[in-house]
């Protein structure tokens, strides 16, 4: 016999259900509608799993990107540790990932040995505290089982279209590269070149975007959140965070970890995290000053992404140039030495007393081609100069008559790896054009040099042992 109590409460209870039925139908159907972004439907079995989540899982956690799934199957306690930077310690909040790796920031793994025993860990000094690739040059495989490589190919494409960055298939003469998987949950990879193989992870649920994003940590880029000045730009609501998730939010000085911020905040970044990652509540955890969202787009770089890719590797790609007035050049004999310098006495070129002819010979190059900048890869003891013209490129021509000059076909050019990847040299069709030794960051510098100004001829003043040297497109 029903009450009228207890048909009350029966109808609530289905008002409820058919609310809440409601509500997870319609947060599937946002959820599809999103997918081209990156966000991924395979979090609801996790909330399911988990009971610190209801069975019908909120449209927050519908709509998580699949990089913090991860760190949000983990269970392993939040730990304080310390890791070191030179001769500097660093207090740091993490949780274990597996018996190498800890995971901090949802989805950027650290080397746990430095962590635990920071005293004997080979970890970052100075303030670019992760190591970038030499020359802005990434060596790379794919697991042959991968699901879906095209991802990665796209993403690749993006990166090289967009950012100074290249990839070149890794051989096994590489010693440090980067093997992109799927072999875990989520989408997680490290910061900056680690050493030996670095697994990119990109499960099933990941997209292009999430392989954009991944590599951004990849090659050196932090969370956009995490940046030291993002108290003036975000809000972050504590409350609202899963409990042992809350180390994710902290900023990258607060979290253990050196370097500055690099150029201006971006909220569009697709290094930015979204306004509802690690929601406890269905609440925001990120909002702008403003109180909007931040989208956590996963779709392409912004301009600003791309402005702080190429400040990152500024001064790792190619060499660097001290202009010269072609105009202005003079040769003088100085200190018993033959010297071209330019308008303030400045010298640009130097050669013994008796490389009279030699000497000349050069300044007629110089002048001739209108070089403007003469610039080093490696200084002292530069490794590779080359000169440039006006506008930045690399001088053609023939305008010298009898020049001394090496042709080679630039497509064919390589940087070959010997002494198990202790010593470096550049090569065309077997040729040797130049032999860098063991200095690994000075071969890929000069190896870009020699692909992004199209290099095509190496010539000569004085050979053998010639005092003057260039290369033409």
């Amino acid at each position: 016999m029903f009450t009228k109590k207890s048909f009350s409460k029966m109808f609530k209870s289905a008002v409820a259900y058919a609310v809440a039925s409601a509500v997870a139908v319609s947060a599937l159907s946002i959820l599809a509608s999103v997918t081209n972004s990156g966000f991924s439907d395979s979090l609801i079995s996790v909330a399911k799993a988990d009971n610190r989540f209801p069975f019908i899982p909120p449209l927050h956690l519908q709509m998580v990107s699949p990089e913090i799934k991860a760190s949000l199957k983990l269970t392993t306690p939040v730990k304080l540790g310390k890791i070191r930077f030179g001769s500097k310690f660093r207090k740091i909040n993490y949780q274990q990932f597996n018996s190498k790796f800890a995971l901090v920031e949802g989805d950027i793994l650290v080397l746990i040995n430095s962590i635990l025993n920071p005293d004997l860990a080979d970890t970052p000094t100075g303030k670019d505290v992760y190591a970038r690739w030499p020359g802005g040059i990434v060596p790379f495989k794919i697991d042959p089982n991968m699901k879906n490589q095209q991802r990665v190919s796209d993403a690749i494409k993006a990166w090289e279209a967009s950012t100074p960055i290249r990839f070149i298939a890794a051989n096994n003469s590489h010693k440090d590269f980067v093997k992109f998987i799927d072999t875990s949950d989520g989408c997680w990879s490290s910061i900056g070149m680690v050493g030996g193989e670095q697994n990119v992870n990109l499960e099933s649920g990941c997209s292009t975007g999430n392989a954009i994003h991944e590599i951004g940590h990849t090659v050196g880029l932090w969370h956009e959140h995490s940046r030291n000045d993002r108290d003036s730009f975000i809000n972050v609501y504590w409350n609202n965070i899963i409990v042992d998730k809350k180390h994710n939010f902290n900023k990258k000085e607060d979290s253990g970890f050196e370097g500055d911020d690099i150029g201006v905040y971006d909220y569009e970044s697709i290094m930015h995290y979204g306004s509802y990652a690690f929601s406890l509540n269905g609440q925001a955890t990120i909002l702008r000053k403003d109180g909007t969202t931040v989208s956590g787009q996963r779709n392409n770089f912004t301009l600003a992404d791309i402005g702080k890719i190429r400040a990152m590797y500024k001064n790792y790609i190619h060499g660097d140039c001290v202009g010269i007035n072609y105009n202005s050049l003079q040769l003088k004999f100085v200190n018993n030495r033959w010297t071209i310098v330019d308008s303030g006495n400045h010298y640009a070129f130097s050669f013994d007393s008796t490389q009279k002819n030699e000497a000349e010979d050069s300044l007629n190059i110089l002048r001739k081609y209108k070089i403007t900048k003469s610039c080093f890869v490696g200084r002292p003891g530069p490794s590779m100069e080359y000169l440039l013209t006006i506008g930045d490129i690399a001088p053609q021509g023939n305008l010298i008559s009898n020049e001394d000059c090496i042709h080679f076909n630039n497509a064919n050019v390589v940087v070959q790896i010997l002494d198990n990847g202790n010593h470096y040299r550049i090569v065309s069709d077997n040729s040797i054009m130049a032999d860098f030794g063991n200095k690994r960051e000075e071969a890929y510098r000069a190896f870009r040099v020699i692909k992004d100004y199209k290099l095509t001829e190496q010539c000569f003043v004085g050979r053998p042992g010639p005092s003057f040297k260039y290369w033409k497109r």
